[in-house]
């Protein structure tokens, strides 16, 4: 019987998701349905003695990232390094130098992936000097460079777990023979946000939802990069670049997060047939345009999102002549989840060869189109503060001559509680952004202290 090769791999980081991917190995992994055998060689931590959740060797530790990139078995270097640092500083260089030693490197860093719009892609020597002497990744340098490497080193570079927890959505859009049959992609690609906002639909306020999901490691004590909506945008402009077939930059999204939605809201929503979920959108248009945005949407109760509770993730690929989207679902965050989308890489890396995946490089290398925006036209909830009597102005002046068919009131001043007394709640008809935004500003609504204080599209559908 022939023997089961085995992959050599350094970890680079041992946090959650570090020993994530050594639990699983230990516990999950099955090496007779891959075909190989995966050995954790070294380990890179900042702090030997920091306490852990598992039972680690002692020797595979080490605070000297040499002691990992340079490592060699049998005379070898390691077959695949897996960053899981996180940041800019100093994962960046280090994947960088693996890949330069023709090391394949896996990553679930969107942070980095994501980082700058910079369109220049090679380091020269003395900024790779520099670099290496401040261990700090160069200010005018976006993450070009690393996958540039991969053609000039025969290397690969995985970032599955980068952007929708255990939902194979990168390997899928590569392996689709065309970018032109896809029409846009949407999805639920934030577990925080998703949690918090099931936990409100049950009963619990924003502050109280946020508590328990920073309790269950859920959330960081900062939990802004996931509720305002940066990590989604960060996943999104991954996911948008595959499927556009060029480079998009993280400033051409636009970025809401959850932390203006209060239970009120949900509960008026909920009254009107709809659940709020936050939503990462890319579409393209027949003109040319595109729809690029992350942020809370109203979703129709008996839709596919709605149902998607607590952290788990969905997305949905629409698709030229196809009657309904392809939709995956899976959990989006959580130590496993990521660690299992790590693995898979860490197979695909090694037995790839560089050139077969060399499409998606060519993406990440390339100069990024520019972006124009898509201002599509669809009902708006809006939640405003302002002075009685404003309803009849909206309805009767100035929402006659932008709109179709005018709005619907749900909630007027006091019923939203004691601490929303002036807020009032429309849903309006079929609008462009510009035009709500025309309307907020009309001097006709001067005279009531008009304060928006939310505005959430209400989703159509494809």
């Amino acid at each position: 019987m022939e023997e089961t090769p085995t992959i050599n791999i350094g970890l680079l980081g041992f946090g959650t998701v570090g020993q994530g991917v050594y639990r699983y190995l230990q516990e999950l992994y099955d090496s007779e349905k891959t075909g190989y055998n995966i050995n954790i060689a070294r380990i890179l931590v900042r702090d030997l003695n920091r306490p852990r959740t598992v039972d680690v060797n002692p020797a595979l530790l080490t605070t000297n990232p040499d002691d990992v990139l340079k490592y060699r078995l049998g005379g070898k270097p390691l077959d695949v390094i897996v960053e899981v640092m996180g940041g800019i500083n100093p994962a960046g260089v280090l994947m960088l130098e693996a890949l330069k030693s023709g090391i394949h490197v896996v990553t679930a860093n969107k942070a980095f992936l994501t980082y700058g719009n910079s369109q220049k892609h090679k380091l020269s020597d003395k900024e790779i000097k520099r670099m290496h002497e401040q261990n700090e990744w160069p200010k005018d340098y976006n993450s070009m460079p690393l996958f540039v490497t991969t053609f000039s080193q025969n290397v690969n570079l995985g970032f599955e777990a980068a952007v929708a927890g255990e939902i194979p959505i990168i390997e899928h859009l590569f392996r689709l023979p065309s970018t032109k049959e896809i029409l846009g992609l949407e999805g639920i690609v934030n577990g925080t946000c998703n949690f918090i906002l099931t936990q409100m639909e049950r009963g619990m306020s924003y502050n109280q939802a946020l508590k328990l999901a920073q309790e269950k490691g859920l959330a960081e004590a900062d939990p802004s990069f996931d509720v305002d909506g940066i990590d989604a945008s960060q996943k999104l402009a991954l996911l948008s670049s595959m499927l556009l077939g060029t480079k998009i930059n993280l400033s051409d999204i636009q970025c809401e997060g959850i932390t203006k939605v209060t239970k009120s809201d949900i509960e008026c929503a909920n009254t009107f047939g709809y659940k709020i979920k936050h939503l990462a959108v890319v579409r393209r248009h027949s003109d040319g345009s595109i729809e690029l945005r992350v942020g809370p949407e109203l979703v129709k109760r008996e839709t596919t999102f709605a149902t998607i509770a607590n952290e788990s993730n969905a997305v949905a690929l629409y698709l030229k002549e196809r009657e309904n989207p392809e939709i995956f679902i899976g959990n989006g965050a959580g130590a496993i989840p990521t660690a299992s989308a790590i693995v898979s890489d860490i197979v695909e890396v090694y037995r790839t060869p560089s050139e077969s995946r060399s499409p998606i490089y060519n993406i990440f290398t390339g100069y990024p189109e520019k972006v124009r925006l898509h201002d599509p036209k669809t009902q708006w909830y809006l939640r405003l503060q302002a002075n009685p009597g404003v309803e009849r102005v909206l309805r009767n002046t100035v929402l006659r001559n932008q709109f179709s068919s005018g709005v619907r009131i749900l909630k007027g001043p006091g019923d939203l509680g004691a601490a929303f007394p002036l807020d009032h709640v429309f849903i309006t008809s079929e609008s462009t952004e510009a035009q709500i935004n025309d309307v907020l500003n009309d001097p006709r609504l001067a005279p009531y202290k008009v304060i928006p204080r939310l505005k959430l599209r209400i989703k159509k559908e494809i």
